[in-house]
């Protein structure tokens, strides 16, 4: 079975995290050194190809300003991203970029350390930590919750204006995430998912696929991976023959 799109980018954030903590020290030392090594192999996973001049405008400039990445839509930035140093105070940059993105008409900024990833929206009329749509720090959580919150930042995805509600990947597209559903912006604020009563024929998930999930995450995490309930997660899970973790333990006495 070959893998999905999905469990290579769960993969790429599993080389990501070793990467900083094998090589953070030289990392630490250069800029360029941490795009290369962390923010341009995520960026390309994300749909991103920053080879591509269609895709990514690198070093973009506007006027005497410059941002590192241009996210390009239509030909006009979607988002900026401001790379730095692994390690650097990010907070201190932060103005810097979202007066650049707010004087040039971009509606998203990034900032981002190569393990701290830090998203705003730009004209959002709130205070600065409400405009904070996206954080993660890759060194510091699971590699599967790191990849749901990416989401957010797939291209597809980021030129739908879809952050909140993430739409995650189908294997018929194997070059970027598929659109959000028609109904993805009536659910924005609350997606909710339909428990069905048993699981749905010529819909069985192989029980190898469901050993992965559930042995780098929760059965949270595996419910909202696959767009399920939880609890039809956990039927899924028992009936593939998968051991549920804390099973069979006897309740503490009174």
């Amino acid at each position: 079975m070959g893998a999905t799109l999905l469990d290579d980018f769960v993969e790429l954030i599993e080389t990501l995290k070793t990467r900083i903590r094998d090589h953070g020290h030289t990392l630490r030392e250069n800029e360029t050194r941490t795009r290369m090594v962390l923010v341009d192999p995520l960026l390309c996973a994300l749909g991103w190809d920053t080879r591509n001049p269609e895709f990514v405008m690198v070093e973009y400039q506007v006027e005497k300003r410059r941002a590192d990445y241009a996210l390009l839509g239509d030909g006009t930035p979607a988002a900026i991203v401001e790379a730095k140093r692994l390690g650097d105070a990010l907070d201190q940059h932060l103005n810097q970029m979202l007066t650049y993105a707010n004087a040039h008409g971009i509606p998203k900024a990034a900032i981002t350390d190569g393990n701290h990833w830090h998203l705003y929206e730009v004209f959002k009329p709130v205070s600065l930590a409400e405009r904070l749509i996206l954080e993660v720090r890759v060194a510091d959580e699971r590699p599967v919750e790191c990849a749901m919150k990416f989401l957010g930042l797939w291209r597809r995805n980021l030129l739908a204006k879809v952050v909140d509600n993430r739409v995650l990947p189908r294997k018929s597209d194997q070059r970027s995430w598929p659109h959000p559903p028609s109904k993805a912006k009536e659910e924005r604020n609350k997606p909710r998912l339909e428990e069905p009563s048993e699981p749905k024929k010529g819909k069985q998930i192989p029980r190898q696929r469901l050993q992965y999930l559930y042995d780098r995450s929760s059965i949270a995490d595996v419910a909202e991976a696959l767009g399920l309930h939880p609890a039809t997660a956990r039927k899924r899970l028992e009936d593939a023959g998968i051991k549920i973790r804390g099973q069979g333990k006897k309740p503490p006495k009174a």
